[in-house]
């Protein structure tokens, strides 16, 4: 039985061989540029994903009409992607999972292509370098994960329950990046490596009594 990388990439030979995959048209047909590319990007992915899913796929779209409709939301969902993070965000998407991707999903995985692509870590692995307890010195991945770990606090990801602190830590980490795909270079904040420090030399004395005080602010 083939692997879900296995059937990505047997699928994506077959796509290869034209660019125009799909008869229904996802968003404006005539839009020039970005719009044409990403519209041609979705053709392409629900190609694909006909392909790999063909009867699940058939029975979300049973005919032209739901098809139409979703292409068109996917154009718009999709509209912060270029061509390149929305094909590899649908082949990650087939890579991780037998079922039919949702939107919901695939933006996820855009977003991961996207992030790679200008070689910033995957939000859950910038997680858990950001609440590993950084030794001081150091080395961050990237500064946009020492941002947002900086934002999040440092004492608090290092003491906090993953379900309490991943939501925040996620949102600054994805306003960091932003910042990065902008354009912007992001220096390695002086205050994230001196908490780094600060958060190694606590005492197990001083690291309850900072926990007992985290929870008596969050009320949790």
């Amino acid at each position: 039985m083939e692997s879900g990388r296995d059937l990505a990439e047997r699928a994506a030979r077959v796509l290869a061989a034209s660019s125009r995959t799909s008869p229904t048209a996802a968003g404006p047909t005539e839009a020039p540029g970005r719009d044409e590319d990403r519209s041609d990007a979705i053709n392409q992915v629900f190609a694909l994903f006909r392909l790999i899913y063909h009867n699940q796929y058939y029975r979300a779209f049973e005919d032209a009409t739901p098809l139409a409709q979703a292409k068109k939301l996917w154009f718009e969902a999709l509209a912060g992607f270029d061509r390149e993070s929305i094909l590899r965000g649908a082949r990650a998407c087939i890579e991780g999972s037998e079922y039919l991707p949702t939107l919901h999903r695939m933006i996820d995985c855009c977003r991961e292509a996207q992030y790679a692509a200008a070689g910033l870590p995957a939000p859950g692995a910038a997680y858990r370098e950001a609440a590993g307890a950084p030794r001081e010195g150091h080395r961050w991945s990237h500064a946009a994960v020492a941002h947002a770990a900086r934002e999040t606090g440092l004492q608090r990801l290092a003491m906090a329950r993953e379900s309490e602190v991943l939501p925040a830590f996620e949102l600054h980490y994805r306003e960091a990046c932003e910042r990065v795909l902008r354009g912007e270079s992001l220096a390695l904040p002086p205050a994230a490596a001196q908490g780094a420090r600060g958060a190694q030399t606590m005492s197990v004395e001083a690291r309850r009594a900072a926990l007992a005080a985290l929870r008596r602010e969050t009320g949790v």
